[in-house]
């Protein structure tokens, strides 16, 4: 039984070492992976590394360098839900919104993006980002 538990803290590490695997630079990651794919015991761990393998490792259409996170400021859905609940906040706090106003609501937005795409190029829009997560 003894055994069985330290083989279940193993795959807990494993999984965990996986799931870190956007955060060194992308030309390092695939050696990283292989490295993790080595120490698979089980058949479902070996499952689980070939599905990486073939969807996030050897990929054509996912490279590692398109989901690498290194050295990148923002690694988080923080300016999605930041923006996700200024319209809540634009909606009035209704839950169940009517569709048109709905419409309305996002159309006064697209007419937000161009203005907003030609501030930021002129560095004259920044995210807000807090100390705390600047230093990350």
């Amino acid at each position: 039984m003894a055994d069985n538990c330290i083989h279940c803290q193993y795959s807990v590490r494993a999984k965990q070492q996986l799931l870190a695997l956007p955060f060194p630079p992308a030309d390092e990651i695939p050696n990283a992976f292989h490295r993790l794919e080595a120490k698979a015991a089980t058949e479902p761990s070996q499952a689980l590394a070939q599905y990486i393998n073939n969807t996030w490792i050897s990929s054509t259409m996912w490279h590692p360098s398109c989901w690498s996170v290194f050295q990148q400021s923002v690694r988080t859905n923080n300016d999605s839900e930041e923006w996700h609940h200024g319209l809540n906040c634009r909606a009035q706090g209704k839950s169940q919104l009517p569709f048109y106003f709905l419409v309305e609501l996002l159309f006064q937005e697209a007419k937000l993006t161009s203005l907003q795409i030609r501030l930021v190029s002129d560095k004259k829009l920044r995210r807000i980002q807090r100390c705390s997560s600047a230093s990350i």
